[in-house]
């Protein structure tokens, strides 16, 4: 409930239980923008990496072009 009284519903919300990959980044959008792309720690897989040094905008075409992908209604 809002401090105003008002109550906000949300019908259906998914969130990962991980962090992107940048394995999973570059399945959906074809690239890596990622700085750390060399010399992973001992039994670390370079693919399993989180994703960073992607801009705000990129995230929303990620977020949409994943939900047509699994079926779901881009919000973006």
């Amino acid at each position: 409930m809002l401090r105003d009284g008002n109550t906000v519903t949300i019908d259906t919300f998914y969130m990962c239980d991980h962090e992107v990959t940048q394995a999973e980044y570059e399945a959906v959008t074809g690239t890596n923008p990622s700085g750390f792309q060399g010399q992973p720690a001992e039994g670390e897989i370079q693919e399993n990496r989180p994703v960073e040094s992607v801009r705000w905008y990129d995230t929303l075409v990620y977020c949409n072009k994943r939900s047509l992908q699994e079926g779901l209604t881009p919000c973006y």
